[in-house]
């Protein structure tokens, strides 16, 4: 049996995930922006480790931690190819709801989830899921 969570998270921590998200709406739309440099001058297309080069250090300053810049890189360039085009779509400030976490970067306490020493208080629904495996 594989326990799954989702978690919904309560309205009086949401002000710094919305910063978060729009912050990671600004990565996103940065690598978009390097995606076609590259392309208008007729460049090799960009990997997620290539953007993740042109973001390196830039955590400090946008005050959001590193690996999710590097997930928010690591994701544009799997869209991308599965999108099969050059570039895509800009993210706007009505396209908030996902920010990249790690595993080991978020902790669940006492009904709430810490992340960069922050709390985030949420709802829990646990999900049972069978998996039956086929006899040979």
């Amino acid at each position: 049996m594989q326990l799954t969570y989702k978690f919904r998270i309560k309205e009086s921590s949401s002000n710094e995930l919305n910063r978060q998200a729009k912050v990671v709406n600004f990565v996103w739309n940065f690598c978009n922006d390097s995606q076609r440099h590259a392309v208008k001058w007729r460049k090799k297309w960009l990997s997620g480790y290539d953007l993740q080069k042109l973001t390196a250090g830039s955590s400090k300053d946008l005050d959001i931690h590193a690996h999710t810049i590097q997930g928010v890189c690591h994701q544009y360039e799997q869209s991308r190819k599965q999108h099969k085009k050059a570039y895509l779509r800009y993210r706007g400030k009505k396209s908030l709801g996902w920010i990249p976490f790690n595993q080991g970067h978020v902790t669940y306490k006492n009904g709430s989830l810490w992340f960069r020493g922050k709390e985030y208080k949420a709802w829990v629904r646990v999900l049972r899921i069978l998996r039956l495996q086929a006899e040979e």
